[in-house]
């Protein structure tokens, strides 16, 4: 399997997918799944039911309209795979006008929030552009932003969080029962900031910075060390505070292995 960004020949992982699909990591960074396409007439969240999954939700969209807010002020916000429109009900008390797009409209609750089926419903001209976990489900990561280029305005911010390839569990602390839980074949590509950033600019975008931001706690990795499982930040959360978060977060972030990694585009 060759390179999506770089073209040159992967090496095969020493672990598959948990779905038994075969994983492939590029000297440049890149992590790619050998998989066909995610097909999108099947809602992502299959078997959730709405409530459940905007309720599953609500730390991050809580956490991502807190980092956002002071951008998102009197601003034409348009948030890209949407899912129920947690997100969008924060942004809508700051921001000028809000939309979404989400494939999954039909099944998503986004009844009080308006939403397109697919990108190419959407005019241009939108102020901030965010898209939480959506690239790594794309075959054509760079052609896909080359669409959201289109409906970003010329002094536009697109927001892109992506999973990290460089996640600690993984590339850190060796976890292979994470490592094998957290490869699935929807992911088709996870990214570092550096094969996120040079996606961006492949795209036509540039990239102003790259925050390392970690959403699970310390004992959500103390629990899969020890007993190879998630949920630990469920079972073991008498351990977690604030303090201990916001320590842990930076300590890992300093080296760049941090669960996820948030990267604000504009255009070249």
């Amino acid at each position: 399997m060759n390179c999506y960004l770089c073209g040159a020949e992967m090496g095969r992982g020493s672990i598959d997918t948990r779905d038994g699909k075969p994983v492939y990591q590029c000297a440049c960074g890149l992590v790619s799944v050998d998989a066909p396409p995610h097909d999108y007439s099947q809602p992502m969240h299959e078997g959730i039911d709405s409530e459940r999954w905007a309720r599953e939700s609500v730390i991050d969209d809580e956490r991502r309209f807190t980092a956002l807010k002071p951008m998102l002020v009197n601003k034409r916000v348009l948030d890209v795979g949407c899912g129920t429109g947690g997100f969008l009900r924060l942004a809508r008390g700051v921001a000028l006008s809000v939309m979404g797009v989400e494939p999954y409209v039909g099944s998503g609750g986004c009844v009080d929030i308006p939403v397109q089926p697919f990108l190419q419903f959407v005019d241009g001209g939108w102020n901030v552009v965010t898209l939480f976990h959506v690239l790594e489900h794309q075959v054509d990561p760079i052609g896909f932003l080359v669409e959201i280029e289109r409906v970003l305005g010329v002094f536009g911010t697109l927001v892109v969080e992506v999973p990290s390839a460089d996640d600690a569990l993984m590339t850190l602390y060796g976890c292979s029962e994470f490592t094998r839980h957290t490869l699935w074949s929807k992911h088709l590509h996870l990214f570092n900031a550096k094969t996120l950033t040079e996606t961006a600019k492949r795209a036509g975008l540039r990239v102003e910075a790259v925050r390392h931001i970690q959403r699970y706690p310390l004992s959500n990795h103390l629990h899969w060390l020890a007993r190879g499982k998630p949920d630990g930040h469920r079972e073991w959360g008498f351990l977690d505070s604030p303090e201990l978060a916001k320590a842990y977060e930076d300590a890992l972030a300093a080296i760049g292995k941090t669960d996820t990694i948030m990267a604000f585009m504009r255009k070249q």
